[in-house]
């Protein structure tokens, strides 16, 4: 700018419209023509001030309609904060702890001044959509709560600052949530609650320990989503279990089932038990038919007559889940290798997988000689080395508690689905980290970026 005066001239005209009640957050400032000729100054030169005061944040030049006195000077501290941080001036780590510290000084405050009284409303219903989401975004949820804290005090630089950094932590908190497993976020969900409790008894001790571990944990899971972002980006292979994911098998299964109970003389079984008997091979699943005290010789001869009875019964009812030949395609044409592994006979698999879905998985392996059972890594490790992909690159889908000891022992994630033989409730019970409920939902998170 060719005079500093000048500019200074326009900053100290525009300061004493505001305190004279003259120009208010989001009015119109006035014209350019006669904002220089009231200062007796250049158009030009009021022309760079109002543009330098624009990238300052404190003025929106709106496209012919003219100069706007920001409304929200936080949404310019955030973009100043967001351009630090991609110049490394800023990290992460600078944030969440500012954060912390000075979410630490609001509650001492809102308590010194008894002062919960005027947050609690607001915290308590942001509070009450977190604990039970009912599909809401938790995310916002979760801000909502932190706000209703800032709100609290009155104090119009901390509300400032914190709705500044608050911006930036929004896409975070999002990418959070959106990652973090259930566990997680019931515990992020009850950190909330330890603290508005806190401030309630006024306990200032139990409320510095509930914030500290509320910020541990969502840099823990900051620290979690960086890395599996950094696994997503390279992901290369998803191992499907058969039965209960990818092919809906149970009414067959339960008719051979029977048709050999009944060839033995032994009462037969329903849906429901047969639903509950799956998932650890056949022999188990003709263990668990018969009645408790069968002779090991008649289940073995049971087990022998189911063999060739399914193998020619397999595919009578059996069928495709909606939406996974579809999500199979999409797989492949992303350049994803797929694969099943499963505990079903290996000449059920093979038969069921050209069946179903020809020419489509670049391994399948069901139970066979030398290879141990599922929940033993040994199938997933075969898939690993036929296909030579690292496990590093590969996830694991399922639908049982079986799956989700598979995938702990073979070391990579696994993604629990709610379609199957086991319902939300019994695959958290079970350790479930990833729930989803839809196919779609798989691909969502072996490409999210």
């Amino acid at each position: 700018m060719g005079n500093n005066r000048e500019y200074t001239k326009v900053i100290r005209y525009i300061c004493n419209l505001i305190e004279s009640g003259d120009l208010r957050m989001g009015e119109r400032l006035p014209t350019e023509r006669a904002i220089s000729e009231t200062l007796s100054i250049s158009r030009n030169s009021t022309r760079e001030a109002l543009r330098t005061l624009e990238h300052m944040g404190a003025v929106e030049c709106r496209q012919g309609s003219g100069n706007y006195l920001a409304e929200n000077i936080a949404r310019q501290i955030s973009a100043m904060l967001k351009l630090m941080i991609l110049m490394r001036q800023l990290t992460q780590e600078d944030i969440c702890q500012f954060r912390r510290e000075t979410e630490k000084a609001v509650c001492l405050s809102i308590m010194e001044n008894g002062m919960a009284d005027t947050f609690q409303a607001q915290a308590e219903e942001a509070l009450c959509g977190v604990l039970a989401p009912a599909g809401r975004d938790e995310a916002e949820l979760d801000m909502q709560f932190h706000y209703a804290l800032i709100r609290a005090t009155g104090n119009k630089v901390w509300i400032c600052l914190m709705e500044a950094i608050m911006d930036i932590y929004r896409e975070w908190i999002g990418e959070v949530m959106a990652r973090a497993d259930e566990p997680a976020r019931v515990e992020l969900r009850a950190e909330h609650a330890e603290i508005l409790r806190a401030l309630q008894c006024k306990d200032r001790t139990g409320c510095m320990q509930a914030i500290d571990r509320h910020y541990d944990r969502i840099e823990q899971e900051f620290h979690r989503t960086t890395t599996e972002k950094e696994q997503h980006m390279n992901r290369k292979l998803v191992i499907f279990d058969m039965d209960g994911t990818i092919l809906d098998t149970l009414e067959d299964l339960k008719d051979a089932l029977n048709h050999v109970l009944t060839q033995h003389s032994f009462p037969v079984r329903t849906l429901d038990e047969v639903r509950r008997f799956v998932g650890n091979g056949i022999y188990k699943l003709i263990e668990r038919g018969v009645p408790a005290g069968t002779p090991r010789q008649e289940i073995d001869a049971v087990y022998e007559d189911f063999k060739p009875y399914y193998a020619a019964h397999c595919e009578d009812t059996t069928k495709a889940y909606d939406g996974i030949p579809a999500l199979l395609r999409q797989l492949k044409a992303q350049g994803f290798a797929v694969a099943v592994v499963s505990n079903k006979a290996d000449f059920a698999v093979q038969k069921l997988c050209e069946m179903y879905f020809p020419d489509t998985f670049d391994a399948a392996l069901g139970e066979r000689e030398g290879v141990r059972k599922k929940p033993a890594p040994d199938s997933v490790n075969e898939v690993l080395r036929q296909l030579q992909i690292p496990r590093e690159q590969a996830v694991y889908v399922g639908d049982s508690d079986v799956d989700i000891e598979t995938a702990k022992n073979a070391n990579m994630p696994c993604l629990s689905v709610t379609w199957g033989f086991r319902d939300k409730a019994f695959l958290l019970e079970h350790g479930a980290s990833h729930i989803l409920h839809t196919p779609e939902e798989i691909l969502q998170f072996v490409t999210q970026r």
